[in-house]
């Protein structure tokens, strides 16, 4: 991630970003207001764990959200890189690729990109 400390005051309101902690969690940053709280339960910390495992997994990247969670704004993402890179994220996950939630299940809201 590249800080050894993260504060972090935004992710119970914009969950994307306990995808982020976690990982630099899991990559030696401490982190106050522990994500672990919200429980091990997105897609995109079970790939970083396998992967960390030695399991082989697809290449994966997280996201953030098209729209702004309600009680947001741009002003609460300002830390975000943007426009995506989409090239760059596409050159490194390949095609075919999935698009889904970070959380959930059961093939909802799954989408093959060609």
């Amino acid at each position: 991630s590249g800080y050894r400390v993260i504060i972090d005051r935004i992710s119970h309101d914009i969950s994307f970003y306990r995808a982020f902690l976690k990982n630099a969690v899991l990559n030696g940053s401490l982190v106050i207001n522990n994500p672990f709280w919200w429980g091990a339960d997105d897609k995109f910390f079970n790939y970083a764990l396998a992967t960390k495992l030695g399991v082989a997994v697809p290449r994966t990247v997280v996201l953030p959200h098209k729209q702004h969670p309600p009680g947001t704004s741009a002003q609460s993402m300002r830390n975000l890189k943007y426009p995506l890179n989409w090239e760059e994220i596409f050159g490194y996950v390949g095609f075919p690729a999935f698009l889904k939630p970070f959380s959930g299940g059961g093939w909802k809201n799954v989408y093959k990109v060609h």
